[in-house]
């Protein structure tokens, strides 16, 4: 394959030749990557023999999703800026597919099934297929950060898993009274940094089910109101990213390398005492010495009575790590569980990762069943959903699950609410089409 782009004021065009021979023989064939900016990449798709029309081949434009078009759930707004066509050279075809405003992460391929009739494709020689984009954006200087970026340490990635749950290097306690009296142990110094619930909760003692304990002695916090995203408000400063853990890292290590030993100089002094906490763990405490001023740091309960164990520790696990694995088949790990749990504890990315994925694991039956039981609780996520079950709305109404809720309303909150507004949206969108086909059938009577 051989690439070669040209471009024309706002507008730019991406070719590739394709040998005829190997068309014959193979079903798909995909495109080097290219870019539209610098975050931004797609491939084309080709197919000599479209999978739905056996008689035609299929062109394809597939989005390449970044690292935060990968966890988004909304569609991307900024490829649906550009509007594209699709084009073939030997033989000439050309067909305009407009603005790409479906592409998401769960629809990041779209194109035409019925691009060209497969008989006019050669068999000697090479094939060219291409994209032209519309409204491109030109730099006037040139990329300062590598592509693609640097991944994560692996290594590092491990360590910072073994931080987690360790009693001799934690201040925070939490405990699971509900759950067969579970324990988990994190360290303040990360909470903070990572989510703003937590930076309230243990620097301005805002939570009413946390405690700190100070030289053995246990004093309720300050406030006694739950926390809640509008007390946190004035300490949000700026959105706090993957990033804050490689300056967490260097801040401690940094910390770490400023405790001098007890013997690197004779013009200081210092003691090292045991100290048995509260938690029933000993902490090595230093005291003493030039410029070294040592304090006993807090030591927080808390008591977690509306999440699992489970649940509880894979969110501390993508506060340590940025990473986070869901079970769907599991009781405490499902995405819709992280969800819950990171919309309460403010924490963005796990929130969105997680509504991602739901969204890119919806079921017909699954989703009308989430719909009705939890999910409209929350306006975004509900109207993710929604849109989803108007768009499956032939296969959801014939599913064994809204048969039920048609038949049993009282067990679901919020039904009647729900179904109207369903069958309102489905009515809305049966309209749109019929506009669309009208337009459609206009436009070629003209030709």
């Amino acid at each position: 394959m051989h690439e070669t782009t040209d471009s024309s004021n706002d507008k730019v065009s991406f070719k590739f030749k394709i040998s005829a021979k190997l068309v014959q023989t193979q079903r798909s064939i995909y495109t080097p990557p290219f870019a539209t900016t610098q975050n931004m990449f797609w491939q084309l798709k080709f197919h000599p023999e479209s999978k739905d029309h056996n008689e035609f081949c299929a062109l394809w434009l597939v989005a390449l999703p970044n690292p935060i078009e990968k966890y988004s759930p909304e569609n991307w707004s900024d490829r649906s800026k550009y509007s594209v066509t699709y084009f073939m050279k030997n033989p000439c075809e050309k067909l305009n597919f407009g603005k790409l405003e479906n592409y998401n992460a769960r629809s990041p391929v779209w194109g035409f099934t019925k691009f060209c009739k497969k008989d006019r494709l050669p068999k000697e020689g090479e094939i060219t297929i291409g994209v032209r984009f519309n409204k491109v954006k030109y730099e006037t200087e040139k990329i300062a950060t590598p592509l693609p970026s640097q991944p994560f340490p692996q290594d590092l990635l491990k360590a910072w898993k073994l931080e987690l749950d360790q009693p001799n290097i934690s201040d925070v306690q939490f405990h699971f009274n509900d759950f067969n009296d579970k324990i988990l142990y994190a360290r303040s110094s990360i909470l903070v940094e990572r989510s703003e619930y937590f930076r309230c909760m243990f620097q301005q003692d805002k939570w009413s089910e946390s405690k700190f304990t100070t030289n053995s002695s246990t004093t309720k916090a300050l406030i006694t109101s739950p926390i809640s995203s509008k007390s946190c408000s004035s300490t949000i400063s700026t959105k706090r990213s993957w990033n804050n853990l490689f300056d967490l890292y260097s801040t401690m290590y940094r910390r770490i390398k400023t405790i001098k030993s007890p013997t690197s100089t004779s013009a200081r002094t210092s003691t090292t005492t045991l100290v048995t906490s509260s938690f029933g763990t000993t902490c090595t405490i230093i005291y003493g010495g030039e410029n070294i001023s040592t304090k006993v740091p807090k030591k927080y309960i808390v008591n977690v009575s509306d999440f699992h164990h489970d649940t509880f520790k894979t969110m501390l696990k993508f506060l340590y790590t940025n990473q986070v694995e869901f079970y769907p088949n599991s009781l405490y790990k499902r995405p819709i569980d992280l969800f819950i749990i990171a919309d309460k504890y403010l924490i963005t990315e796990l929130r969105d990762r997680s509504k991602s994925k739901i969204l890119k694991d919806l079921k017909p039956d699954g989703a009308v069943e989430m719909l009705f039981n939890t999910e409209w609780f929350w306006p975004d996520l509900k109207e993710m959903i929604m849109k989803y079950v108007v768009k499956k709305w032939e296969i959801v109404r014939e599913t064994d699950k809204y048969k039920e809720i048609l038949e049993k309303p009282q067990d679901y909150p919020n039904s009647k609410e729900l179904v109207e507004e369903i069958m309102e949206r489905v009515r809305e969108d049966d309209e749109r089409k019929k506009i669309s086909q009208e337009t459609t059938s206009v436009s070629v009577s003209a030709n």
